[in-house]
C-alpha cells in the first residue's frame, strides 16, 4: 500500500528559528530575558535614551510561530509603528523598547523575548492583540529612523500646517540623502514624514485640505518606492506605488515604478498592463516607450518557454503492452500510471509490477477486460470494451488518488502533467465506440457500483475541461485522429496508455496540496463554472454522455429491450422532452425499468435547469458588460450635464418631472452625464432614476477634453448643464469650467439647431475671475449661435441665503419649495416666460396685468435681455419683450382682450412693511465658512434691532467682525452646540429666541449631518416645552440630505405635541374631578397647547437643481432667479401680514383680484397666500398663482406672499 502522505508542520513556512534563540543571539536585558540576533546591519548612531523610533515588525508567539501583530498589515497606507527607545514603564512591550534601543537605522534583527515579564506577562492579551498567557516571543524588528526626544510632540496636538510642515521638512531630509547614496537613511526620514500624515489624520480630511495632504505624501510614498527599487525590495516598492494609485489613478510616476517593481518579482503580465496605462497617459516618456518595449520582448521569451515546455504532450501513441484488447489496455494504464513516479517503468516488466495501488489499477481493467466472456480481443463484445474503458478509467483514478506525491529529481517541483488533453480523447473514445459500432452484442456485463458510477460521470466531466484545454492549444488533431481509428485495437490500446499517464499526472498535482476527494471536485467544479458558455455546452455534454449509456444499459437489462431502442429511449428521455413521445412509464411492467426512468427524467431537469442557468447568467453578464459600457453615445437633441455634485442628482430628478408638466417645452431627449468619476459610482447614483422611463446614461471621462465630449455628442445636444465642481477651489473650479466652456466651442459637427448652455457658479464674485468670465462672454458673443446663461445657486453663500431668509420669515421654505421644484403628483406654481402679444406691445403694465386673469403678471424682460421685476404701473411693456408669470400651469397663461374689472380699494390708515426685529440663535457646529456666510446672510435679511447669537467650539473671530449690518448685533458664545447646559444658559438666549439656526454640517457625509441634525432638533424640543414663558413655537430652520429624515423629524414632533396636549387633557380633567369633589366650580378651560417647536427644513440641493432645471427650460429665467435668490439689492419675496401691511379685513372674503390691487397701492405684487396651519396641521400651504376670479378669506395667522423692492 502506498505511504499517505506526510502532514507538514504549522510554522514550516515561518523564515525565524522557532525552537530556540540561535547561538549567535547576544544579550540586550542584563538578565537575558531578552536576546537580539542581527540579520542585516544598519547605519548611524542608535538612538538615545526615549527617541521615536520608527518601526516595522511581525511578532510570533513561541513555540507555534502563530503571528499577533503584523505592522505593514494593520497599517494600509505603510505608516510605521513608534516605539520609544528604553522607555521602562508599565507598559507591556519593555521588550521591545530596549531592544529598539540597541538597533541603528535600516539594521534588521530577530529580538526573542524569553521573559514574559517582557512582554505581555502572566496574563498575556486577550484584545488585540491576541497573546496567550505566560509567552514568549519573536519579532522580526527593522528599525527604520529616529527622532530626539526634543522633537517628541504629540501629533494629535500639531495643526494641520504645522504637520504639513514637519513632514515635507522630513522628506526634504530624505531627497538630500537619497541624492547623497544614502538609500537607508533617506528611506527613515520618508517615513518619519509620513508619520506626520498618518491615517487617523488622512481621515478627518477632505476637500481642499486633503489634496494638500496628498500632494505631500504622494511624493513622498514615490521616493520610497524608488529606494526600494535600487534596494532589490520590489514587494514593498509596489505597495507604495499603490498607494499613490489609490489617491491618483492617472499618476505616470506611479505607474510606472509600480510596474518595474512588479517585473522585478517576476510578474510580467501586471508590470505590462502598467506600463501600457503609463504610455497612453505620457506617450511623449521614452523610457516608459523603452522598458514597455523591452518587458514584450521578455513576455514573448516566457511565452515560448511555456509553449517548450508543454510541445510534445499529444505526441505519437505508444505501442501496445503485450496481452492485446481491453487486458492489454488496463495493463498499459497501469504502466502509464506509475511513470509519473519519477523513474520511468521497464519496458520488459509485466504488467502486474509497480506499486500497490498500480496493479490494482491494472488489475481492475484486466478483469474488465475479461470479463465478457474472453471477447476483449475478437471486437465482437461492444459493452465490454465500453465497460472495460469507463472501469479501466475509474481504477486509475482510484490508484492515483491513493498514491503521495511524487518529487521530480532536482527538487525543482511536481512533474508537469503530460498528456491531460487525453482524457478529452477518452471522451470521444467512449461515445464513439458506443454509437458508432451498430452490431450485435452478447449478454452485458455485470453493472458497475453506484461508487464506480459516480467516479466515471465525475471523469467524464474532467474530461470534458481537458477536451478544452486540447481545443485551445491544438490537440484537436490528435483527438480527432483517435476518433477516426476506432476500429483498431491498437489505437484504443494507445490512448488508454496515454491517458493512464495524464490522469496520474493530474491526479499527482491535486495530491500535492492534500486534497480530499470532495475538495478536488470542488475545486474542479468551481473551474467549470468560470469557463465560457462554450466551455459549459462541452462541459453539459461531457456529463450527459455517460449518463445516457449508462442509463440505456440500465434499462436494457431492467425492462429486457433491444440495446437500440434502449439507447434511444434513455437519449430521448435525458436530452429531449417528454412530450417527444417517450414517456417515463415503461411498456415492460417492470417496477425496476420505470425507477431508470424517472431517474433519467430527473437527470433531464437538472441538465435543463443548468442550462439554463447558464444561459441567464451569460446574458446577464453581457448586459451588465453593455450597461457599464464607456463607449461613444449616439444621441440627438439630447440634455447634456457635465461634472459632478450635490446638485447632479436633484437636477436630473427635477428634469424629469419638467418633462411631465411641461411637455414638449421642456428639455427633451436622453439625459447624458460625463464627469470625472467612476463608471459604476455614476451609475449607483443614477439607478433610482432609471424607473422613470426617461434614458439616463452616464459616461465617464473629462469634460474638458473635446474627445471625450464627443463620446457624448456634445455638439448635438440641445441643452447642456455645466455644474460647479464639487471638491475644488474657486479659483480651480472657474478654469474648469471656462476650459469646457472652450472646448463645447469648438467642438465639430454642430447642429443647426441653437444649443442652450446654462453655467452653475457658486457666488456673485466668481464671475469675476477672468478665465471663466471671458469664455463666458466669447460663448454668449454675436458669433455664436448659443444661448449661455450663468446661475450662482452652488456654495455656501447661496445655502446661507436661503436658510437667513427663512429664519427670518419662517414658512417661506414652503414658497420656495413651491415656485422652484416640480413635484411629483402636486399642482404647484411655476415661473413661466411667454412673448408679449401684439395688442399688448406699448401698453401700460397696469393694463398689460389686467389682461390675465388666470396668472399673476410679475414684470418682463425686454429685448436686450434686461430683466425688471415689480415694475410700476405706468411703465410701458416695451416691444420684442416676453413677460414672467407665476402660473399653476401653462395653460393658465391666456390674454384676454380686455382688462378684467376690478373694484374700488382704499387703503386706511399707514401701513408698515418693515422687518420685525428678531432674536436668533446659529448653533455652528464644524465652524468654517459655512457657519461665517450662514450669520453674514442672517445679519443682512434681518431687521433693525434683531440679535444673532452664535453659539460654537471656535468661532472665526476676525471673519466675524467683517460682518456689518445696520441696526444688527452679533454675539458668540464659545462652547459645544450639543450642551444641553450650555444652550439652557442665559448667554445661549434661548428663552428669547424667535429662531434657531442649525449649520456647520456642510463638510460631513450627509448621514451624519442628519443625525447631528435629528438629535438637536429633539433636544431644543425638550428645552422649548421647558419654557413657560414661550408665546410662539420655537422656529428651528435647518438643511437635509434624506427626505426620509425629514419624515422621521415630523412624526417626532407631531407625537411630542399629542403627547403634550394629552398630558394638559388630563391634567384639566384631573383639576375638574378635584373642584367638583370639593363641591367648587369647575376651572375655565385653558388655551389650546401650541406646539414647542416648529420645524422650518430644507433641501437646498433640491432647490438649486429645480432652478436649474427652469433655467434649462427658459434661460432667461436665470435673471429672475438672480435677482430673487441671490442679489443682496433688488426685488425679493417676503410674507406680508394682510391686516398690517395692506389693511384688509381679516375672515373676511375677498375676490384675489382685490387683494392684488391692494397691493398694488403699495408697489408690491401679489403672488398667492401662505395659509396657516388648519385643522391640527403643523405646516402651512401655499397657494400660489391664483386666478382673479377666485376669493380667499385671510385668517390672523395668514399671509401674503408678495414680490417688493427691499
Amino acid at each position: 500500500m502506498a505511504e499517505a502522505p506526510r502532514a507538514e508542520p504549522t510554522n514550516a513556512a515561518c523564515p525565524v528559528p522557532l525552537e530556540a534563540p540561535p547561538d549567535a543571539a547576544v544579550r540586550v536585558s542584563p538578565d537575558g530575558g531578552v536576546l537580539k540576533v542581527v540579520t542585516q546591519e544598519g547605519a548611524g548612531d542608535p538612538p538615545v535614551l526615549h527617541a521615536r523610533c520608527l518601526v516595522h515588525f511581525v511578532g510570533r508567539c513561541l513555540p507555534s510561530g502563530e503571528v499577533f501583530m503584523d505592522t505593514k498589515e494593520e497599517s494600509q497606507s505603510g505608516e510605521p509603528y513608534v516605539v520609544v527607545a528604553g522607555r521602562n514603564t508599565a507598559n507591556r512591550e519593555t521588550g521591545l523598547n530596549l531592544a529598539v534601543a540597541s538597533m541603528r537605522p535600516g539594521e534588521q534583527s530577530l529580538v526573542y523575548i524569553t521573559d514574559p515579564e517582557y512582554g505581555y506577562g502572566a496574563k498575556g492579551s486577550f484584545s488585540f492583540p491576541s497573546v496567550p498567557p505566560a509567552a514568549q516571543l519573536v519579532y522580526e524588528l527593522s528599525m527604520l529612523a529616529w527622532e530626539p526626544p526634543a522633537e517628541e510632540v504629540d501629533r494629535r496636538s500639531m495643526l494641520y500646517e504645522e504637520r504639513l510642515e514637519a513632514a515635507e521638512r522630513r522628506k526634504a531630509e530624505g531627497n538630500a540623502l537619497f541624492a547623497a547614496g544614502q538609500l537607508t537613511e533617506a528611506l527613515g526620514k520618508y517615513a518619519m514624514a509620513l508619520s506626520y500624515c498618518d491615517e487617523d489624520f488622512m481621515l478627518q480630511l477632505s476637500g481642499p485640505h486633503l489634496d494638500k495632504a496628498e500632494a505631500v505624501t504622494n511624493p513622498v510614498f514615490l521616493n520610497m518606492a524608488a529606494v526600494q527599487l535600487k534596494t532589490g525590495d520590489y514587494a514593498t516598492a509596489a505597495h507604495n506605488a499603490t498607494q499613490v494609485l489609490m489617491r491618483d489613478p492617472k499618476c505616470v510616476k506611479a505607474l510606472f515604478r509600480r510596474a518595474k517593481a512588479r517585473a522585478g518579482m517576476g510578474r510580467t503580465g501586471e508590470a505590462l498592463e502598467d506600463l501600457s496605462q503609463a504610455a497612453l497617459l505620457d506617450p511623449e516618456d521614452k523610457a516608459i516607450q523603452r522598458d514597455l518595449a523591452s518587458l514584450k520582448r521578455t513576455q514573448r521569451e516566457e511565452q515560448s518557454a511555456t509553449a517548450k515546455l508543454f510541445r510534445g504532450a499529444l505526441g505519437p501513441a505508444p505501442k501496445p503492452k503485450p496481452g492485446g484488447g481491453i487486458a492489454g489496455a488496463g495493463a498499459g494504464a497501469g504502466a502509464g500510471a506509475g511513470a509519473g513516479d519519477g523513474a520511468a517503468p521497464d519496458p520488459a516488466a509485466p504488467a502486474s509490477s509497480g506499486s500497490g495501488g498500480e496493479r490494482g489499477a491494472g488489475a481492475a481493467a484486466a478483469a474488465a477486460g475479461g470479463g465478457g466472456g474472453g471477447s476483449s480481443s475478437s471486437g465482437g463484445g461492444l459493452l465490454q470494451r465500453l465497460f472495460a474503458l469507463l472501469a479501466a478509467l475509474v481504477a486509475m483514478l482510484r490508484s492515483v488518488l491513493q498514491r503521495p506525491a511524487p518529487v521530480p529529481a532536482g527538487g525543482a517541483g511536481p512533474a508537469a502533467p503530460r498528456l491531460l488533453p487525453a482524457l478529452g480523447a477518452a471522451l470521444a473514445l467512449g461515445l464513439a465506440v458506443g454509437v458508432g459500432r451498430a452490431h450485435a452484442t452478447p449478454a452485458p456485463p455485470a453493472l458497475p457500483g453506484p461508487h464506480a458510477v459516480v467516479e466515471s460521470v465525475g471523469l467524464a466531466v474532467d474530461g470534458a475541461r481537458a477536451s478544452l484545454a486540447a481545443l485551445q492549444s491544438g490537440a484537436l488533431a490528435s483527438v480527432s485522429a483517435a476518433v477516426r481509428g476506432l476500429q483498431s485495437d491498437e489505437v484504443i490500446n494507445g490512448a488508454l496508455a496515454d491517458i493512464g499517464s495524464g490522469v496520474h499526472g493530474a491526479g499527482t498535482a491535486l495530491i500535492e496540496t492534500s486534497a480530499t476527494r470532495w475538495e478536488v471536485f470542488a475545486y474542479r467544479l468551481s473551474q467549470l463554472l468560470a469557463l465560457p458558455a462554450y466551455g459549459k455546452v462541452l462541459t453539459v455534454i461531457a456529463f450527459v454522455a455517460p449518463v445516457v449509456l449508462l442509463g440505456a444499459l440500465a434499462y436494457q437489462r431492467a425492462a429486457g429491450a433491444t440495446w437500440g431502442e434502449a439507447l434511444k429511449r434513455a437519449f430521448a428521455l435525458t436530452v429531449s422532452l417528454p412530450s417527444s413521445g417517450h414517456s417515463v412509464e415503461s411498456n415492460s411492467g417492470r417496477v425496476a425499468a420505470d425507477v431508470v426512468l424517472h431517474i433519467l427524467f430527473l437527470c433531464h431537469l437538472l441538465i435543463v435547469s443548468v442550462v439554463l442557468g447558464g444561459a441567464v447568467e451569460d446574458i446577464t453578464t453581457r448586459v451588465a458588460q453593455v450597461r457599464s459600457s464607456n463607449g461613444p453615445v449616439v444621441e440627438r437633441k439630447h440634455t447634456l450635464l457635465l461634472n459632478w455634485s450635490n446638485e447632479a442628482v436633484p437636477a436630473l430628478e427635477q428634469l424629469i418631472l419638467a418633462r411631465k408638466e411641461l411637455g414638449a417645452a421642456a428639455p427633451h431627449g436622453a439625459l447624458v452625464v460625463l464627469a470625472d468619476k467612476a463608471k459604476d459610482e455614476l451609475d449607483a447614483a443614477v439607478e433610482g432614476l432609471r424607473a422613470s422611463g426617461v434614458p439616463v446614461v452616464t459616461r465617464s471621462g473629462n469634460p474638458t477634453l473635446p474627445s471625450h465630449l464627443a463620446r457624448v455628442a456634445a455638439s448635438h445636444a440641445d441643452t447642456v448643464l455645466l455644474l460647479w465642481p464639487g471638491g475644488d477651489d474657486e479659483a480651480t473650479a472657474c478654469a474648469q469650467q471656462a476650459a469646457v466652456l472652450a472646448a463645447l466651442s469648438s467642438a465639430s459637427g454642430r447642429d443647426a439647431a441653437r444649443q442652450r448652455v446654462v453655467v452653475q457658479s457658486a457666488g456673485a464674485h466668481t464671475t469675476d475671475i477672468n478665465a471663466a468670465k471671458i469664455a463666458i462672454e466669447a460663448a454668449r458673443s454675436a458669433a455664436r449661435r448659443d444661448e449661455v446663461v450663468s446661475l450662482s445657486t452652488s456654495g455656501s453663500e447661496r445655502t446661507g441665503q436661503i436658510v437667513a431668509q427663512v429664519a427670518n420669515q419662517p414658512g417661506i421654505e414652503d414658497v420656495f419649495a413651491d415656485l422652484l421644484e416640480y413635484e411629483e403628483g402636486e399642482a404647484g406654481a411655476e415661473f413661466y416666460l411667454e412673448p408679449t402679444p401684439a395688442h399688448l406691445e406699448g401698453k401700460s403694465y397696469q393694463f398689460a396685468r389686467r389682461c390675465y386673469d388666470g396668472a399673476v403678471l410679475v414684470g418682463f424682460v425686454d429685448g436686450g435681455g434686461a430683466l425688471t421685476l415689480n415694475p410700476r404701473d405706468n411703465a410701458k411693456v416695451p416691444p420684442g419683450a416676453r413677460l414672467v408669470f407665476v402660473a399653476r400651469n401653462e395653460d393658465a397663461v391666456v390674454p384676454r382682450d380686455a382688462p378684467y374689472p376690478t373694484g374700488k380699494v382704499k387703503l386706511r390708515g399707514r401701513a408698515s412693511s418693515a422687518a420685525p426685529a428678531r432674536n436668533i440663535t446659529v448653533l455652528g457646529f464644524d465652524g468654517g465658512a459655512d457657519v461665517t456666510d450662514t450669520v453674514k446672510a442672517l445679519a443682512e435679511f434681518s431687521g433693525r434691532g434683531s440679535v444673532i447669537t452664535l453659539v460654537t467650539k471656535s468661532p472665526d473671530v476676525a471673519a466675524l467682525r467683517k460682518i456689518r449690518a445696520r441696526g444688527v448685533a452679533v454675539r458668540t458664545l464659545a462652547g459645544c452646540p450639543n450642551s444641553r447646559a450650555l444652550l439652557a444658559s442665559r448667554d445661549a438666549r434661548l428663552d428669547a429666541a424667535d429662531s434657531v439656526v442649525l449649520c456647520g454640517l456642510a463638510g460631513r457625509e450627509a448621514a451624519a449631518a442628519d443625525m447631528q441634525v435629528v438629535a438637536s432638533v429633539l433636544q431644543l424640543q425638550a428645552l422649548a416645552a421647558a419654557q413657560p414663558k414661550r408665546a410662539a413655537p420655537l422656529a428651528i430652520v435647518a438643511t437635509l440630505g434624506n427626505a426620509e429624515t425629514e419624515e422621521v423629524l415630523w412624526s417626532a414632533t407631531l407625537r411630542h405635541h399629542n403627547e403634550r396636549r394629552a398630558a394638559a387633557a388630563s391634567a384639566a380633567a384631573a383639576a375638574a374631578a378635584a373642584a367638583e369633589a370639593k363641591g367648587k366650580k369647575a376651572p375655565p378651560a385653558s388655551a389650546p397647547v401650541a406646539p414647542a417647536v416648529s420645524l422650518h427644513l430644507l433641501r437646498p440641493g433640491h432647490l438649486m437643481g429645480g432652478m436649474l432645471a427652469q433655467t434649462a427650460c427658459a434661460p432667461q429665467l436665470s435673471a429672475v432667479f438672480k435677482e430673487l435668490f441671490a442679489d443682496a439689492a433688488g426685488a425679493e419675496l417676503y410674507l406680508r401680514d394682510p391686516a398690517k401691511a395692506f389693511r384688509l379685513p381679516p375672515a373676511t372674503e375677498l375676490a384675489w383680484a382685490d387683494v392684488v390691487e391692494a397691493v398694488r397701492k403699495r408697489g408690491e405684487t401679489a403672488l398667492g397666500v401662505l395659509l396657516a396651519p388648519r385643522g391640527g396641521a403643523l405646516w402651512p400651504e401655499a397657494r400660489l398663482g391664483l386666478g382673479a376670479a377666485e376669493r380667499v378669506a385671510l385668517g390672523p395667522r395668514d399671509r401674503l406672499v408678495v414680490i417688493a423692492a427691499e
